[in-house]
């Protein structure tokens, strides 16, 4: 009976580890979604978004080429368990993506784009080059934002994309982050933003190359 029972328990531990790591690899991890990391966000699935192409004044032309782009979804399964080279296919995917996606725009829509991928980025785009370059981040300033998204990381994603810790964790990080800023940097981070759009997370799909977003809406929200 007590090996009965224990081969019982095994299988059920298995079966609860194959069906979340299916998942995972469907879905992406929720820690990806909607912003889980640099990569988190394809910019092809934003672009496909009604209310992202009502903002930019796409002509029918441009909608059209936009329509026809796939964004591709990185192979979690293969890279299960390796959160670095996990991270480093997603940006190699966005940048891809961005590339795309800019091609079929013009100069000053490329700029508004690059607003609004910066809004769903949120505070995590503090840790890129380019961001920290513009608003002249301390190294001290730097190491500091690093550690805290790498601690919401390790704690399952909790405040990071679109799962782990729900809104209100999701919130307490980005206070945190901000909190890192100085005053005038909190004042050029949110400049750097533009106008505020409002886009309804469900319309980016799985989160990272998931859901083609074409046809749903997202609303516009008061200037910024």
């Amino acid at each position: 009976m007590r090996m009965g029972a224990s081969l019982l328990k095994m299988a059920v531990a298995v079966a609860v580890c194959v069906t979340v790591s299916s998942a995972m690899a469907q879905g992406g991890g929720k820690g990806q979604r909607g912003g889980g990391g640099r990569g988190g966000i394809n910019p092809i699935t934003v672009a496909k978004v009604e209310g992202v192409q009502s903002d930019l004044v796409l002509s029918s032309e441009q909608k059209d080429s936009i329509g026809k782009l796939e964004a591709e979804r990185p192979d979690f399964q293969a890279l299960q368990g390796d959160r670095e080279a996990m991270q480093k296919k997603m940006t190699e995917i966005r940048e891809s993506s961005q590339k795309k996606v800019d091609e079929v725009l013009t100069p000053p829509q490329r700029e508004r784009f690059a607003e609004i991928m910066l809004q769903l980025d949120g505070p995590r785009a503090l840790t890129t080059p380019k961001v920290a370059d513009k608003l002249k981040l301390t190294e001290e300033q730097k190491t500091k934002l690093n550690e805290l998204f790498a601690s919401a990381q390790g704690a399952g994603g909790k405040g990071g994309g679109g799962g782990g810790g729900g809104q209100a964790a999701r919130e307490e990080m980005n206070t945190k982050a901000m909190d890192i800023l100085t005053a005038d940097q909190k004042t050029q981070f949110t400049s750097m933003q533009g106008k505020k759009i409002e886009i309804d997370r469900a319309a980016l799909g799985g989160g990272f190359g998931g859901g083609q977003g074409g046809g749903r809406k997202g609303k516009k929200g008061p200037d910024a």
